[in-house]
């Protein structure tokens, strides 16, 4: 048994959502776009656990909360609901069955993400907020987070675009697979995505009206385009990148597939470096047997290497073309040189990047070049863990230490919250 509620006023929007597994019942509550609680209770019998679940229901119900349930959504015209419960909309794959709240900071220290949806069943793979410093809580990126790799792929530039984006984001996966299934003949192989794809339609009115908080009229006039490829399955009827143009109405992804089509080099480069909280766009400047821009590549070092940068072993390689494109033109009195020399002169195999990234971070700090010596520190707990398996305390000490060093009282909060989880560790 599972029940939904939500409470919506003037002041406020919450959920309160009961689940009862046999003897256990799960109660997840908390404000609707922001964290949540969980709670779990035991009893001696599920008949036992339902009772005092419907007890708690009829409590809620007499406080003011609503019942979504019978595959309906509430939709307030004074309110937006940003992340809607989706669970009954299977073929999305976005739930709240899994946490990354309770996560272990030697394995997965899960750092400057913050969750809004699980993706799938196994609980390793997020739909995430990107907590990044210097960007405004409102702007931080919407990103696919593995927890085995550590890293992040942006989906959509805010929150306020990320459902559309998400939407044409999953399609596009889903289409994908089917048509590779149908051109190799073994369309047998499809049977779970034919059927994510038919659950997707059956919500169709119930997607709709979520893209409506998302204030994108030229979404909303595409949609129904949308619905019929996946009715037809025809491939001459999809654009994924106009859709998400569209999707992503005039955000930093939007102009970014724009410049991709129609610019030069130049102007991409110019992107890059302008805008931080999207780094896939080296792609389009780094590309196999070339060689970077000096001060693109240079760039790349002052960034969060699993921040959009694609895979570990992606990240690996990038850094090591970037170091061999950039070493010869830095001086040798750049806190990056010995970096560099270090990257160039071994094979990666050789290189311990935790600790080579924990000592630039030193020498950023000792510059007062504060907002790289962040990156270095956060780059230096990123290798750490896929490299010694362990929780690089030092570096997130440092990085602690230099946080009120850029004025960005959100990121100060992160990592004062984050502290204390890390606390918990050392003791």
């Amino acid at each position: 048994m599972k029940k939904w509620l939500e409470y919506n006023d003037e002041n406020s929007s919450k959920f309160w959502e009961i689940e009862v597994i046999d003897n256990i019942f799960f109660v997840r509550y908390g404000k609707i776009n922001s964290d949540r609680k969980t709670q779990e209770k035991a009893f001696a019998n599920n008949e036992i656990a339902l009772k005092e679940a419907n007890k708690l229901i009829a409590e809620k119900m007499k406080k003011g909360y609503t019942e979504n349930g019978n595959n309906t959504f509430i939709t307030k015209k004074n309110s937006k609901n940003l992340s809607p419960y989706l669970n009954d909309i299977y073929g999305l794959d976005l739930n709240w069955d899994h946490s990354l709240d309770d996560c272990d900071i030697n394995i997965f220290p899960n750092f400057c993400v913050e969750s809004i949806y699980s993706i799938g069943s196994t609980g390793h793979n997020h739909l995430v907020k990107c907590i990044l410093p210097e960007v405004d809580p409102q702007h931080y990126p919407i990103a696919i987070y593995s927890e085995e790799e550590g890293t992040s792929k942006v989906i959509a530039a805010t929150i306020e675009t990320w459902f559309p984006s998400y939407l044409i984001y999953r399609v596009n996966n889903l289409m994908e697979y089917y048509w590779h299934c149908e051109k190799n003949g073994y369309l047998d192989s499809a049977e779970f995505t034919i059927k994510d794809l038919n659950n997707i339609l059956e919500f169709r009115e119930n997607i709709t009206a979520i893209c409506k908080d998302f204030d994108n009229e030229n979404f909303l006039y595409i949609l129904p385009n949308l619905f019929k490829t996946i009715e037809t399955k025809s491939k001459d009827q999809w654009n994924y990148k106009e859709y998400l143009k569209i999707a992503e109405k005039g955000s930093v992804i939007s102009k970014y597939i724009a410049l991709e089509q129609n610019s030069s080099e130049v102007e991409l480069s110019q992107f890059f470096i302008e805008n931080k909280t999207f780094n896939a766009a080296i792609f389009a400047l780094f590309k196999p047997n070339t060689v970077v821009k000096q001060e693109i590549a240079l760039e790349v070092f002052k960034r969060r290497l699993n921040h959009d940068f694609g895979n570990s072993s992606e990240i690996i390689n990038l850094i090591i073309n970037c170091a061999n494109s950039c070493n010869s033109y830095i001086s040798k009195d750049s806190p990056y040189k010995p970096l560099l020399e270090i990257i160039v002169s071994k094979s990666d195999n050789n290189i311990i990047f935790s600790d080579e990234f924990f000592e630039l971070g030193k020498r950023l700090k000792k510059a007062e070049l504060y907002n790289e010596a962040i990156s270095a520190f956060e780059n230096a707990m990123y290798f750490s863990t896929g490299e010694n398996e362990e929780f690089h305390f030092n570096a997130f000490k440092a990085l602690k230490g230099i946080a009120k060093k850029i004025n960005d009282k959100a990121y100060e909060k992160y990592i004062s919250k984050y502290a204390k989880i890390v606390k918990e560790y050392e003791e």
